[in-house]
């Protein structure tokens, strides 16, 4: 897996590639979690490149869902 901060426009979109999984999802939610820290509240997610998620990755992504 791999996140990536794409564009720092409002919103700021975040690549997202390969699978969000139970062996990443943590890592996925802390990446996304240190750019909404920085007061990125407006944040797109892009996932076209994304394989699979686990259901471990939709609670990462309902996790985030609630911070913002």
């Amino acid at each position: 897996m791999k996140v990536t901060l794409v564009d720092t426009n409002c919103p700021t979109l975040v690549k997202v590639e390969g699978e969000v999984n139970t062996l990443n999802a943590a890592e996925f939610q802390g990446s996304v979690e240190e750019i909404i820290d920085a007061n990125e509240q407006d944040i797109t997610l892009d996932f076209a490149a994304v394989e699979y998620v686990s259901s471990a990755g939709l609670r990462a992504l309902f996790s985030l869902a609630q911070k913002v």
